[in-house]
């Protein structure tokens, strides 16, 4: 779904505010003279659909039908009070959305280069969204400048034309939602407001005790267990397993070498799931923690 330009009810619609890098477009409460007006935005998404009927008659390797990117493009008007203002509002635009400078901004070790790009959609669910907005976000990298020229001829205004790529197709809600639980059992994730499926992190606390053997954790419904060599642990020290990444670290420290090399790594599907966790001390903490993801 393309960003929507504009949010709230029929009868008093406004701009939607976009943010990258602390940077806000389209913000309702600007100066209409200063101000990054957003004309209309469009999407256009990438599919795999490589589908071989006899895949073992043939002799190649096929997926079942995913998307795999998203290009995103907003295109409008910089606006400003006085050419100096203009030059100032053209020269932030840039900065904030200049492909180096966003890839440098990046100091995760996985999708660099993909930052957070926030936004409102509208909907008519307030049970669940009760100021009738979802709160969204896309991971978007930089494809190049928004403003490439200006001419004597623009006065105080330029065109602006964003280019975005998100390798990750999925929408999703800007907050993330957590369970947890002491102990080895049951946490139980709600992700059922979800139309598409995302990967959660894993954080485990080892209190006072680490695991004397292999832990476990698995997800209802597949035969994906990661399994980990409690061996390889210590106590009082706090272990993040993300599923996406495939990552498994303490702080800075890389200790994907305790899990074990047939381990799969759970998804969260738009449903009610259970994660089981076993082999672990009475009283680690376990905290489930993910991103609502939308088509």
């Amino acid at each position: 779904m393309p960003i929507p330009v504009l949010v709230g009810a029929d009868e008093a619609q406004a701009r939607n505010p976009i943010t990258f890098r602390g940077l806000t477009i389209n913000d309702p409460t600007a100066d209409q003279q200063s101000l990054y007006d957003v004309e209309d935005t469009s999407e256009s998404i990438a599919y795999q659909q490589d589908i071989e009927p006899l895949p073992d008659r043939d002799g190649i390797q096929v997926y079942e039908p995913f998307m795999v990117q998203r290009l995103i493009r907003i295109r409008g008007w910089v606006r400003g009070t006085s050419k100096a203002d203009l030059w100032d509002k053209i020269g932030a635009l840039n900065a904030a959305f200049d492909p180096v400078l966003c890839y440098n901004a990046d100091t995760s070790d996985y999708n660099r280069g993909y930052l957070a790009l926030d936004f409102n959609v509208p909907t008519a669910n307030t049970d669940d969204y009760a100021t009738g907005l979802i709160a969204s976000r896309y991971y978007v990298q930089a494809i190049r400048l928004p403003v490439d020229m200006i001419s004597k001829f623009e006065g105080h205004g330029a065109r602006m034309d964003i280019m975005l790529r998100a390798a990750d197709p999925r929408r999703y809600l800007q907050s993330t939602e957590s369970e947890n639980r002491t102990g080895n059992g049951v946490i139980t994730v709600d992700n059922s407001l979800a139309t598409y499926k995302s990967w959660p992190i894993i954080t485990l606390e080892m209190v006072s005790a680490a695991p004397a053997g292999d832990a476990t954790i698995t997800r209802d419904g597949t035969s994906n267990t990661v399994t980990i060599d409690g061996t390889q642990l210590a106590s009082a020290t706090t272990y993040i397993l993300d599923t996406q990444a495939r990552t498994f670290k303490t702080g800075s420290t890389d200790k994907i070498a305790a899990i074990s090399g047939d381990s799969g790594f759970p998804d969260v599907r738009t449903e009610s799931d259970d994660f089981t966790f076993a082999g672990f001390p009475s009283d680690a903490i376990i905290t489930v923690t993910w991103r609502r993801a939308f088509v």
